[in-house]
């Protein structure tokens, strides 16, 4: 977030446009992944 923080982003949504989405395992990995770049 730090790099958003740093454009003035004041939203409260993002959107990663990522193929992990064809397995349960990939949404996953991608839900912690997003999780750790919202997190801070």
């Amino acid at each position: 977030m730090k790099a958003l923080d740093e454009t003035g982003y004041e939203g409260d949504r993002g959107i990663a446009e990522q193929e992990s989405g064809e397995s349960l395992e990939g949404l996953r990995d991608l839900s912690e992944r997003m999780g750790r770049i919202f997190a801070g």
